[in-house]
């Protein structure tokens, strides 16, 4: 009812009807934005021509925007449900602010209190939002049969048995159990000094490009992607060379995969081949993995190659094969928002990379580097479905609603981190336990990649230090993007800290 009564009231009331048809402008859904141009276009240019036909008729319409902008205040006002024991929070029709304001659920915490209740952006659910760990955590472990994941993945249907990070009970402990044993911590380390070589050899790549045009910059994302981390990825999951033929290609069918889109994507049949692709050359991977395994022939390490080890049979299970494809392809998007965190902090603030370059133990200097900004700008939230009424603090959980665990705001909790708005990475030279710091995930979620994330991280800042000089050419507020990042406008140049040592070409 409350859903139907949202709806109304945005088809009424042109104040929250704009709100509404700029949320899909943030989170990229082309038929319901145009939907919703459509009406507001046709709604203005209505009143348009009444107001030079019958312009008495506007009366009535006017009242009508009026009274129902007033009812969509009167329902979402912070006491609404009181008497359901719902917690304290306003209930926008359209929750424009969640998007544009990074700290909007930090005002409401310290309005409302660690419980609260609000309305996501993107689901238009009743949304229960618990601020300190915790309390969050205590709720995920007494509830976790009670929360379910949820996700708008259209890709979802090309994983038989769900991505991991979605599966739930014996499944997703069977699952989590095989990936655990193959991401294994000695295949980073056996890999490390190569990470740095491809940090290296893309940070001078990145570098050539930025010169070539220094008035306007880089743009980083798309190189830190292309460049840095997916072929660091692509040696550490499958063992393949960086460089070579093949690892470019399939480098093409990775970036060619949209993860986050709507299932009436029209590319989606295109993104499923580039899937049935990677499954046909992971399967050729794995059968010579195998081959030579079983010759007693020394094979690259790999992620791969330590899940073949342990079951040869492994990618005979299509749940296994895709989850390899899709954690790959989510932690690729995941690390590379770090990875560009990490640029715009340490250009911002230089003396951390002179710290790092005179450091007497760079690696672990670059490490907490890593930690400060997962701390700062790359832990959101976690996101789950009640499915049955769940008590939280005196307060009612509904079954149906959405609950968001706000991680970020979490670790701003003075309590546990002095100044915690201060870019410190000193404060990781104590260890922090769980309930004060969960940057990857909660207990049973956690990310399977840390150590890889925590070496790539650690190597770019120490590359980025050792060879280059960061200047911003541009910048801006950040923006939601599925997560936050850092603005649109956010562009550098990075210099050789000595003047053409080692360039490489841009890429065309």
């Amino acid at each position: 009812m409350r859903r139907v009564m949202q709806r109304l009231i945005v088809m009424a009331s042109p104040w929250y009807s704009v709100q509404a048809w700029l949320v899909p402008i943030v989170f990229p859904d082309r038929p319901r934005a145009v939907r919703r141009g459509a009406y507001i276009a046709g709604y203005f240019l209505g009143v348009l021509v009444l107001a030079v036909l019958a312009p008495l008729l506007l009366i009535p319409i006017a009242c009508i925007a009026v009274a129902a902008t007033l009812l969509g205040a009167w329902l979402g006002r912070r006491s609404a449900g009181a008497a359901q024991r719902l917690p304290p929070g306003r209930l926008p029709p359209a929750n424009l602010a969640a998007i544009t304001n990074r700290e909007y659920f930090t005002t409401e915490a310290a309005r409302n209190g660690p419980v609260f209740k609000s309305i996501s952006p993107t689901i238009p659910n009743l949304t229960v939002c618990v601020v300190g760990l915790p309390r969050a955590l205590a709720l995920l472990r007494e509830h976790d049969d009670d929360l379910s994941p949820i996700t708008q993945n259209a890709f979802d249907s090309l994983i038989p048995g769900r991505l991991l990070r979605h599966m739930r009970g014996d499944a997703h402990r069977q699952y989590r159990k095989l990936f655990r044993d193959a991401f294994a911590d000695r295949v980073v380390e056996s890999c490390r000094d190569e990470i740095h070589t491809i940090v290296r050899r893309g940070l001078t790549r990145m570098s050539a490009e930025s010169l070539s045009d220094p008035g306007r910059g880089l743009e980083p994302r798309v190189p830190i992607e292309r460049d840095i981390v997916l072929p660091c990825f692509l040696r550490t999951f499958l063992g393949l060379e960086p460089g070579s033929a093949q690892a470019d290609h399939v480098a093409e069918l990775f970036l060619a995969i949209r993860v986050l889109v709507q299932r009436n994507d029209p590319g989606m049949p295109a993104y499923a081949a580039a899937v049935a692709e990677l499954d046909e050359i992971i399967l050729r991977a794995g059968a010579e993995i195998t081959r030579q395994l079983d010759a007693g022939d020394d094979v690259r390490a790999s992620f791969l190659t330590t899940m073949l080890r342990a079951d040869p049979d492994a990618l005979s299970d299509d749940v296994v094969l895709r989850n390899i494809i899709f954690n790959l392809r989510l932690g690729l998007m995941d690390l590379s928002g770090l990875v560009h965190w990490m640029l715009k902090i340490l250009a911002d603030e230089p003396q951390w990379l002179d710290a790092l370059r005179t450091s007497p133990g760079p690696s672990d200097l670059a490490d907490r580097m890593v930690m400060e900004t997962l701390r700062m700008q790359q832990s959101d939230l976690l996101h789950r479905r009640a499915t049955k009424d769940i008590e939280l603090d005196g307060y009612l959980v509904p079954s149906g609603s959405l609950v968001r665990v706000c991680i970020h705001e979490s670790h701003r909790d003075p309590a546990v981190f002095d100044n915690p708005d201060r870019f410190d990475p000193d404060r990781f030279i104590r260890r922090f336990a769980r309930h004060e710091f969960s940057p990857l995930g909660v207990p049973g979620y956690t990310c399977l990649g840390e150590t890889l994330t925590r070496v790539i991280g650690g190597a770019f800042a120490e590359q980025l230090a050792t060879g280059f000089v960061v200047d911003v050419v541009s910048d801006g507020r950040p923006v939601l993007r599925q997560s936050w990042r850092p603005s649109l406008r956010h562009r550098v140049v990075l210099r050789p800290r000595v003047p053409g040592a080692g360039l490489e070409p841009a890429r065309p």
